[in-house]
């Protein structure tokens, strides 16, 4: 956050008429921080967006979060089939199977199977999952070099 950014959200806090609970409460509901200084510029956004329907004035915020994308991007479909597809290849015949639609589902708020309906958030975690269920796998079948390998020989 630049202290431009800090200054605003102070503005428009005051200007929306919240008080210092009312505030701090749109923080923690709203960003996911306790101070504004923690915020991520997405979270800053939202937090804007909120001020705007609360009283301050204009519509910038509310249309910028409104333009954001409301399901995951290509990139995320891709890489989450990709990490999936790594997982498939190293887990051996005692390992668990995850079917992808299963795990969309278990990643999903509303429990979508569809990989393409994920949120940003949700396609976020899955990935984040995925990188970990094969982190665990790669040292017992001395493959995925990409995720282990620290500029070593490549097995092939």
């Amino acid at each position: 956050m630049t202290p431009q950014q800090i200054k605003l959200i102070h503005t428009a806090s005051s200007r929306a008429g919240l008080n210092r609970a009312q505030y701090e409460l749109m923080l923690i509901n709203v960003g996911g921080v306790s101070t504004c200084k923690a915020l991520t510029h997405e979270a800053f956004e939202d937090c804007m967006a909120f001020l705007e329907d609360s009283g301050f004035p204009g519509t910038y915020w509310r249309e910028r979060v409104n333009k954001r994308g409301g399901f995951a991007n290509p990139r995320m479909v891709f890489k989450i089939r990709e990490l999936h597809g790594q997982y498939e290849e190293l887990r051996g015949d005692d390992d668990p199977h995850y079917e992808l639609a299963g795990l969309v589902a278990r990643a999903s708020v509303t429990t979508t199977r569809d990989i393409n309906a994920l949120l940003p958030r949700e396609a976020w975690n899955l990935i984040e999952s995925l990188k970990k269920m094969i982190e665990r796998l790669a040292p017992k079948q001395h493959l995925a070099p990409a995720l282990t390998d620290q500029g070593g020989d490549l097995p092939f």
